[in-house]
């Protein structure tokens, strides 16, 4: 669905003058990269995978003198395969600090051991020279021009993701201190959360690939 799309049907709905062209950009773009980072799904204790859409690879040059690199200026979440040119996968463990734990100081040598991603950062041991690449789930991109598409979210979602999760914040908004119900952002609410659930559905579960295995601390 085209950005401007979007907006004129969320206008449309909230008829407010307060709640202009920016406004309304803005907020579709919070929402898009709220989904993208997982909703909580209803009834259940998971939020929703990542988006397919958004799945990257990329290059990354490890370093004898240092213990980690900056991950992907485009990095969001979810990097689940690490590999050399040779295809030689390497260990990831799933916990920051049981890595600390496990390698505490700075240590050289010519294998690479394990790595751990830690904020925006992917932590390895040993300390060496090595380009390896990383496979992840990217941050949507910002959309800026009337004309740009909403490719990250299923297409048959977009309308009651988008346009229903972001009437949703706004009445919340608008309605927040009145007495009674609120009706509005209850009719929203009802409608994103229904769709939240039919993304969980439509993704399924992000598990672990067939071809790797979990063992303890890591998956490798």
């Amino acid at each position: 669905m085209q950005f401007i799309k979007l907006i004129e049907r969320i206008a449309s709905i909230i008829d407010d003058d307060f709640f202009d062209t920016d406004r309304i950009s803005s907020q579709i773009n919070e929402k898009i990269f709220e989904i993208a980072q997982g909703i909580e799904v209803p009834g259940k204790v998971n939020i929703t995978s990542p988006l397919t859409f958004l799945y990257a690879t990329a290059e990354l040059d490890l370093l004898s003198a240092v213990r980690f690199v900056a991950l992907p200026s485009d990095y969001q979440r979810g990097v689940f395969n690490i590999h050399d040119s040779d295809a030689e996968t390497f260990p990831a463990m799933v916990s920051f600090q049981k890595f600390i734990q496990k390698y505490p100081c700075l240590e050289t040598g010519d294998i690479l051991e394990a790595c751990v991603v830690h904020g925006a950062s992917l932590f390895y041991t040993p300390s060496l020279d090595k380009t390896v690449t990383i496979h992840y789930y990217k941050a949507p991109d910002t959309l800026v021009n009337g004309t740009d598409e909403l490719s990250c979210i299923p297409e048959h979602l977009q309308q009651r993701l988008i346009v229903n999760g972001v009437c949703k914040d706004i009445f919340a908004e608008i309605e927040d201190g009145l007495d009674g119900r609120k009706v509005n952002t209850e009719y929203h609410e009802k409608i994103f959360y229904q769709a939240v659930a039919a993304l969980d559905r439509f993704l399924g579960e992000d598990g672990v690939p067939e071809y790797i295995e979990n063992v303890g601390d890591y998956i490798q």
